[in-house]
């Protein structure tokens, strides 16, 4: 799998955009969704309340999906 520089995302303009307007647990959230089933199951792992993720903007969500792509297209 190609390593993603989260620090600088380039491979998908959207997702740089949003990337930028998340703050930290967002960001979190965003790269453990990649290893969880659901965002109850995320919020656990990164030590969130499950209500906290499920009342962030729908950005949050858009970002999973661009991370998720591109991790599925690597």
């Amino acid at each position: 799998m190609t390593a993603i520089n989260l620090e600088n995302p380039t491979f998908n303009d959207e997702f740089a955009t949003i990337w930028r307007s998340l703050n930290h647990n967002q960001r979190r959230f965003v790269v453990q969704m990649a290893e969880s089933p659901t965002k109850k199951d995320a919020a656990m792992a990164i030590n969130i309340d499950a209500h906290t993720v499920y009342n962030w903007p729908k950005s949050v969500d858009r970002a999973v999906e661009l991370y998720h792509d591109h991790i599925r297209d690597a």
